[in-house]
């Protein structure tokens, strides 16, 4: 099997996704399958079984296209105003009635509805 940079890919025995990416070897770099366990990056074994992944992105709800939207503006606040990133909580910042900055809002919200 050949692998193309950054195609997805899935381990036929347990169905774990991992993606090729280019990785140091012992005198140049290869393409290799990367899988994440509990956070840390695996590289696959050259034995293992892995087909490409062909499930599509499943859309976002409208609640968490708002989320997004929210969160990017809660962050270009901090940084505009040099505040540390979440002065307040993240979670719900699209219940606020005023955003910092509407137009980002507006340009997050469409991508992200217009995208699936």
């Amino acid at each position: 099997m050949s692998l193309t940079l950054g195609k997805k890919m899935l381990r036929v025995e347990d169905g774990m996704r991992g993606v090729v990416m280019r990785v140091d070897g012992m005198l140049d770099e290869v393409l290799r399958i990367v899988w994440s366990d509990r956070g840390e990056n695996r590289i696959a074994s050259p034995k293992e079984v892995w087909i490409e992944d062909e499930q599509e992105r499943l859309p976002l709800r409208e609640e968490e296209i708002q989320e997004v939207a929210a969160v990017a503006d809660h962050w270009l606040k901090c940084i505009e105003q040099h505040l540390p990133r979440f002065h307040s909580s993240p979670l719900h910042l699209h219940h606020q009635h005023d955003p910092h900055d509407a137009g980002l809002v507006t340009v997050i919200v469409e991508y992200l509805r217009g995208r699936a």
